[in-house]
Order: structure tokens, then C-alpha cells, then sequence
């Protein structure tokens, strides 16, 4: 495995529930952000790019209908330039979840993700139900994004709850494109 971390079912205790959270997008659309902001519950001011892949494990317990459980988190933080690495299949292998992350003030990132949603799918097909999150990050630092940008993240993504995606971009989804121009 070329000394990468071991899957999260190697390195927990024989009672905890694993779960692997896969962060992805493009080259300084936020993944780091969003997790150090789950890991300190602060923003970092200064980026530092990710190289290859950095693993985030955390040990929570949650109380579930009146019983503790006990979850090993490992949440990974994946770099773009691994889009073509050879670390793919460890990366996803035993995955809970994946995370697409967006920049919408960076048109690039939009193909980015998209880009990403094809290595997704090879590795988490939809018979695997393997929930795949379209992230928004730095949403609070652009007004308003452009209909082009919107209307490639509500069509070509396809991802659950497009409309409301389209609404809270401020543009209409097609169907409701197609209603206006009636």
C-alpha cells in the first residue's frame, strides 16, 4: 500500500462503527478548510495545498436512542493532483461517504468536481449506496453566481435536490428557465 494509513476497520477497537469520509475537488476550493473546521472548529487563515492525501481520524461518541456508540471517524482529505494518482483504490476502498467540494467563485473548480464525479462512480457505482454530497464551499465570499455556473451545477452534476441547489444559487432550474421563456 505504499505505507498509506491502514482502512478504518485495521485501527479501531472491536466495539466502535467505522466511517471513511472522502473529501474531493479541485486544486483551492476549500476541502482543507472544511476539515480543519470540523477538526478545530476554526478557519484557518493561511492555505497550505494538500500533497497526495492527508487522514483525519477522530473518536466520537454519539448517543443513539438512549445508548452510546462509539464511531472512529477517519475523514480524508484528498489532493486534486490524486484526479490521476495511483492511490485511488485505497483512497476509496471501505468508504462510508464522499464529499464533492465546490468553489463557486472559481469557474475551473465546477469541471473539477465534475471531473471527480466520474472517479466517484468508478469507485462507489450508485448500486453501492454509498452517499455521494455535493459540497458549496466559500459561498460567503461571492454574491451572486453566474446562470452558467449554476445551470452546469443543477444539470451536468444531477445530483439530488436540484432545484433547491438552483434557489439557493439564485437561478432558476431549466424547468423553471423553460416556464419563463413561455
Amino acid at each position: 500500500r505504499n505505507g498509506a494509513p491502514a482502512a478504518p476497520h485495521a485501527t479501531m477497537m472491536a466495539d466502535e462503527v467505522p466511517i471513511k469520509l472522502v473529501v474531493v475537488g479541485g486544486p483551492k476550493v476549500g476541502k482543507t478548510s472544511i476539515v480543519h473546521r470540523f477538526k478545530k472548529r476554526k478557519f484557518e487563515k493561511e492555505y497550505l495545498p494538500t500533497i497526495g492525501f492527508n487522514v483525519n481520524t477522530f473518536q466520537l461518541t454519539k448517543a443513539i436512542q438512549s445508548q452510546n456508540l462509539d464511531i472512529c471517524l477517519q475523514i480524508w482529505d484528498v489532493s486534486h493532483v490524486e484526479l490521476k494518482g495511483f492511490h485511488l483504490e485505497t483512497i476509496f476502498e471501505d468508504v462510508s461517504g464522499v464529499m464533492l467540494v465546490v468553489d463557486p467563485t472559481d469557474p475551473k473548480s465546477l469541471q473539477a468536481v465534475d471531473d471527480w464525479r466520474g472517479v466517484v462512480s468508478q469507485y462507489c457505482p450508485p448500486e453501492s449506496h454509498i452517499p455521494v454530497t455535493l459540497v458549496v464551499s466559500k459561498i460567503d465570499l461571492c454574491q451572486r453566481t453566474t446562470q452558467s455556473a449554476t445551470s452546469f451545477l443543477v444539470s451536468s452534476l444531477a445530483l439530488p435536490g436540484q432545484a433547491s441547489l438552483a434557489k439557493l444559487f439564485g437561478a432558476s432550474s431549466e424547468a423553471d428557465m423553460k416556464q419563463q421563456k413561455k
